[in-house]
């Protein structure tokens, strides 16, 4: 469970942009890596606030396409006063997996953006959501 609670949720084409009010830096970095972590992804380059974090083979991904789980997102944090924003889109379309990888990109990242809402809302009836 989270200990750093998002003050709004923002949807985008990409991903999502979580905001925060007065949280610890540290924390919120710590709650970003275990959720990845539960989710089976690494940090593969970056911090785990500023960074890209993947699941999967990029080789076996170019060599069997779309048949080979691969996805990859990058995290972005941004200090705003007491305001912190966390937005987390995908670094990948899929097409080195062709349409099917396509299809498989865009399911997971629909599938971690509503578990990220659920990890860092946990109240989600109380907060707007656009």
């Amino acid at each position: 469970m989270a200990r750093c609670y998002a003050t709004s949720v923002q949807h985008t084409s990409k991903g999502v942009v979580i905001q925060f009010q007065q949280v610890d830096a540290n924390a919120l970095a710590q709650d970003v890596s275990s959720f990845f972590s539960v989710h089976l992804y690494r940090l593969e380059s970056g911090t785990p606030l500023n960074g890209v974090w993947g699941a999967g083979s990029a080789v076996r991904r170019l060599l069997f396409g779309g048949f080979v789980k691969r996805s990859k997102f990058r995290i972005t944090f941004q200090q705003n006063g007491d305001f912190q924003t966390l937005a987390f889109d995908k670094a990948m379309t899929g097409w080195i997996g062709g349409l099917y990888g396509v299809l498989r990109t865009s399911q997971e990242t629909k599938k971690l953006v509503g578990q990220l809402h659920s990890y860092f809302l946990p109240f989600p009836h109380q907060l707007s959501t656009e």
